[in-house]
C-alpha cells in the first residue's frame, strides 16, 4: 500500500510557498515545510484539519492511497 502525499502540490497550485502555508495553517514552518516537501511519514488528524482548513480542501484531495499491483499468478 502507498500514501500519496499532495499536500505541497495543491499548496502550489494555489500559490502557496512553505511559510505560507505554515502562517494560514497555524503550524510550525518545520513541520509545514515536512508536510509541503512529503518528508513526513505521519500526519496526525489534527494537523490534517488545520491544512485542510488552509487549503480549503479535503483529505482525500491531500493524500492518495494507490494500490499495489496485485502479482498474476500464471
Amino acid at each position: 500500500m502507498t500514501i500519496i502525499n499532495r499536500i505541497g502540490e495543491v499548496a502550489r497550485i494555489q500559490g502557496f510557498n512553505v511559510k505560507t502555508l505554515a502562517e494560514r495553517s497555524g503550524l510550525t514552518y518545520n513541520t509545514a515545510y515536512d508536510l509541503y516537501h512529503a518528508r513526513a511519514n505521519r500526519v496526525g488528524l489534527g494537523t490534517l484539519e488545520k491544512i485542510c482548513t488552509a487549503l480549503n480542501a479535503q483529505p482525500g484531495e491531500l493524500l492518495v492511497w494507490v494500490p499495489e499491483k496485485e502479482e498474476q499468478h500464471g
